[in-house]
This record gives C-alpha cells, structure tokens and sequence, in this order.
C-alpha cells in the first residue's frame, strides 16, 4: 500500500478550447475530473460553475493537485476577468494550499492571448507567492517567457 496521499487531477475546458495532449498519458493521479464550458454559457457563467462545483468534485480524502485550464483564443477583459477569478480560487482557497495550475492554448495563439496569458501568470505568481505552482503551456511545450510585457509600438510622426 502507498503511503503517498491520493491526488486529483481537474481538467477545466473552455469551449472551443484545445485539449491539452501532452495531458493523455502519464497521470499519476488517483482521481481525474473534467469540467467542460457549456454552450451559450459564458465566461463567468463557466467560471461560477467551476469554482461551486470544484469543492465537491473530488472524492473525501482526494487532495486537488493539479487544475488544467485549456483556453480558447479570447483575450478580451471579460474573458480574461473570468479566468483570474477562477484560477484563484482553485489556487487560493483554504483546503487546496500546494495545488498546481497549468495554463493551456494552442500551440500557435495569437499574440493578444499570448500576452495576456503572461500577464496573468506575472500577476498569480505576484499573488501569495505562487511562482513554482503556476505554468503556461503553448500545445506541448512550456510557454517561454516574452522579452517585453507590451508590443512594441511603432513611433509615429506627430502632423
């Protein structure tokens, strides 16, 4: 018998969102949850859901460890409002200190979704501390971090 606590896995799909593959195979994880967005529902529909469902959702003596989120390719302030709301609370309440947080797109995001997806991995991992436990994911590999938080703007000249 393993001495090592059970850990659980929560998959969380925005709709139209990839599912992140290199996920398939090698969870070592005792209980695995998927919560997909509904059609029509919406970005803080979807994550109200989540966030009530996510306390019942793994079996008693189960600890979360690992939350995925697979985003689709919105970045505007609604979209991304909902996203902090949730990842926070998956990775801020009392009874899930230590669980982790992968963030997941496309291999080949568009650059709003690009940056906006570091800026809200700078702003969790500037929140309680949370460097180690937050990552970003483009497709299968580990998202590299961006040379400038902004795009450069060209200078234009002033008529």
């Amino acid at each position: 018998m393993s001495s090592e606590p059970a850990s659980g896995l929560l998959v969380i799909v925005e709709l139209g969102a990839a599912w992140p593959g290199w996920l398939v195979e090698g969870s070592a994880h005792t209980a695995r949850r998927v919560l997909s967005e509904l059609e029509g529902e919406g970005p803080s529909a979807f994550a109200a859901r989540v966030v009530a469902a996510a306390a019942g959702l793994m079996p008693r003596g189960v600890r979360l460890d690992l939350a995925v989120l697979a985003v689709n390719e919105r970045a505007d302030e609604t979209q991304m409002r909902a996203r902090r709301e949730l990842v926070r609370a998956l990775l801020y309440s009392k009874n899930r200190r230590g669980a982790r947080l992968s963030v997941t797109a496309t291999a080949t995001p568009g650059e709003r979704l690009h940056l906006a997806l570091f800026g809200l991995e700078n702003e969790l991992e500037a929140f309680k501390g949370s460097r180690d436990r937050v990552s970003v994911y483009f497709g299968e590999r580990m998202a590299e971090p961006v040379s400038s938080p902004l795009p450069e703007v060209a200078d234009a000249a002033v008529a």
